[in-house]
C-alpha cells in the first residue's frame, strides 16, 4: 500500500504481502521512493489516496 499526499509525495508505504525475496522487495521500495513525487491525485480521489492505494506486482 502506497500513501501519497495531495502534492503526490510518498508519505508511507507498506507491504500487505511481500514477495518472499528481500532483494526484490527492497528494489520495489526504492523504485517507489525514487519515483516520488507522483502527479497530484484528482480532488475526488484525495481521501482515498491519503488512506493508501494498493499496488499489485504479479510475479
Amino acid at each position: 500500500v502506497i500513501q501519497i499526499d495531495a502534492r503526490g509525495n510518498v508519505v508511507g508505504m507498506r507491504f500487505t504481502k511481500n514477495s518472499g525475496d528481500n532483494t526484490f522487495d527492497d528494489y520495489v521500495t526504492r523504485a517507489v521512493k525514487d519515483s516520488s513525487p507522483f502527479p497530484s491525485p484528482p480532488e475526488e480521489m484525495a481521501r482515498t489516496v491519503r488512506s493508501g492505494v494498493g499496488v499489485r506486482f504479479p510475479l
